[in-house]
């Protein structure tokens, strides 16, 4: 009998595209089927609307992903995206198709406030000085206008999701969580990130990386994420 892949939905950081889970389809082949998902308004999605409201994005989220999940699958989001794999997880689980494991990078459990104070309205150079602290931003870009142009208000509408987002109630996920911090992290601490065990029933296991904000090349959140996800596959 022919054992299916884990299928890996990956939702990007704020501000950012499916482009940056592209180089996973390869290098996570033998443990993953890596699908790439674009929000709206962003990337391959630029020419729809944004949002900022969470529950509107999670909605879309859930329409499209959940005809094509199979057994198993498992979501995967860092930063900002980890909030929306999380709330993507609870429409999943209550339809009747939890996934197999949640899996997080770069953010404090969803009922740790996000730090303050907000940025998402601030003026573009203050927001690029806050970026640059989370290395969220290549110099090289932060100098070009234009790209500047296409970046920022997705990048806004995302941040404005981020700082506004109150975890809403509502019953524990029934699927194991994994969560990865930077141990340089300046937004993600490991006793914020502990949290996310009140969100489950089954356990929740956290790893450590020594790596900042912006860990999702990093050579050793790469080999952790790789043996959790066999874990799942069964390789």
């Amino acid at each position: 009998m022919t054992t299916r892949p884990l299928r890996l939905f990956c939702l990007p950081h704020a501000g950012g595209s499916a482009v940056v889970y592209h180089p996973w389809r390869r290098g996570l082949a033998r443990v993953a089927e890596v699908v790439p998902t674009e929000l709206p308004g962003h990337g391959t999605r630029r020419g729809e609307p944004l949002s900022t409201d969470l529950r509107q994005v999670v909605a879309d989220l859930t329409a499209r992903v959940r005809p094509l999940v199979n057994d198993p699958f498992a979501l995967f989001g860092h930063s900002f995206g980890a909030l929306l794999a999380f709330e993507l997880a609870r429409e999943l689980t209550a339809a009747g198709t939890p996934p197999s494991a949640l899996l997080v990078s770069g953010r404090d459990g969803p009922a740790v406030p996000a730090p303050g104070p907000a940025v998402h309205a601030l003026p573009t150079a203050r927001l690029l000085d806050r970026l640059r602290l989370l290395d969220g931003i290549p110099p090289a870009l932060a100098r070009d206008g234009e790209l500047l142009e296409l970046l920022l208000p997705p990048l806004r509408a995302d941040m404005k999701m981020v700082e506004e987002y109150v975890r809403a109630p509502g019953p524990s996920l029934t699927c194991p969580i994994w969560v990865a911090v930077g141990s340089l992290d300046p937004i993600a601490t490991a006793e914020g990130q502990r949290r996310w065990a009140e969100e489950t029933s089954a356990p929740c296991r956290l790893v450590s990386v020594a790596a900042g904000h912006m860990l999702l090349d990093h050579p050793g959140f790469l080999r952790e994420l790789t043996r959790e996800l066999a874990s799942h596959s069964g390789r």
